[in-house]
């Protein structure tokens, strides 16, 4: 009953597609959290797998060791972004300590967004 319930809005969606009436409001997030429903369900047939019977133990098992992980992480994050927020010269493009950790995000998780980049150099143009 379930999976005939989270099929039914992608039928009701691919049959207005060709028409003029387009789904508005709480129809159209209905069909959205239908959708995320049926992204869902893939759970359901790793809890049924031995590997995924690992995976849930291995992460019951590790779980303090996360939360460590990320609170030493959120605090690193924000020292660096404060210690670059202090070493940037005035007219950097950090004009302000959340942009200063929107560096520090980039710059730990190694996504390397290029849109801040910091201006301070350690030594003179003359000595590169």
């Amino acid at each position: 009953m379930l999976d005939l319930l989270i099929t039914v809005p992608f039928f009701v969606f691919l049959a207005l597609e060709g028409t003029s009436v387009r789904p508005t409001g709480a129809v159209r997030w209905l069909g959205r959290l239908c959708r995320l429903a049926r992204a869902l369900r893939v759970f359901r047939f790793v809890r049924d797998t031995a590997a995924g019977v690992t995976l849930k133990r291995t992460l019951a098992a590790a779980a303090p060791f996360l939360g460590v992980l990320c609170a030493v992480w959120v605090a690193a994050l924000v020292f660096f972004a404060c210690l670059v927020f202090w070493v940037e010269p005035v007219n950097s493009y950090m004009d302000s300590i959340p942009e200063a950790m929107w560096w520090a995000v980039a710059t730990l998780t190694t996504v390397g967004y290029a849109v801040i980049v910091s201006k301070f150099h350690s030594c003179s143009e003359e000595e590169r």
